[in-house]
């Protein structure tokens, strides 16, 4: 059913960005408070990098099990909707991962997978925006197209580097990782 495949690319997309698309609002804003969190240590103590890969692994982890648990549209009307549902869950994994402290010399590649995520998250909230509330058959499969084209942007290629250098497994994860190419 081509409603399902195109619920499975939205899906897909978003796991290949190992739930990046991260925050709601203004990427500057957020990694500006992002930084200065990061900064002063406001977020929390500073963790040891292992506790920051097991904390961050975490995180995208129960983010994933969220975004499986949704329901794909049946209905092309209902794809506003369930973009949305997806950003917000990855805007509640974005808050988890911007909250956790890394070691200093996890740090700098903490920093870039919080910014790839950001942008993501901007792409992700951008097409929900653009799509309409009750969308016809043409619209859902535009706006899925765009987010599968927004999984292999430089954010997403960016982000699943900075997962990698961090040593994490689940953020990050590739769609093919994750067994979700079923759904089609």
């Amino acid at each position: 059913m081509k409603t399902s495949r195109t619920a499975a690319i939205v899906l897909g997309a978003v796991a290949l960005g190992g739930i990046g698309f991260v925050g709601c609002g203004s990427s500057d804003t957020a990694a500006t408070t992002a930084a200065a969190t990061a900064e002063s240590g406001d977020a929390g103590q500073r963790l040891t990098a292992e506790e920051y890969v097991s904390a961050a692994d975490k995180v995208c982890s129960e983010g994933t099990a969220e975004l499986e648990a949704l329901t794909p549209p049946s209905d092309p009307a209902e794809t506003k909707a369930y973009i949305t549902e997806v950003a917000t869950i990855a805007a509640s994994v974005s808050e988890g991962l911007i909250g956790l402290v890394p070691p200093e010399e996890l740090e700098p590649a903490a920093k870039k997978l919080v910014a790839a995520s950001l942008q993501g998250t901007e792409w992700i909230n951008t097409i929900a925006a653009e799509t309409p509330d009750a969308a016809t058959s043409e619209e859902a499969t535009a706006a899925t197209e765009k987010v599968a084209a927004g999984a292999s942007e430089a954010f997403a290629a960016d982000e699943k580097a900075a997962a990698a250098e961090l040593g994490l497994t689940e953020c990050g994860k590739d769609d093919s990782d994750s067994g979700s190419d079923s759904a089609e």
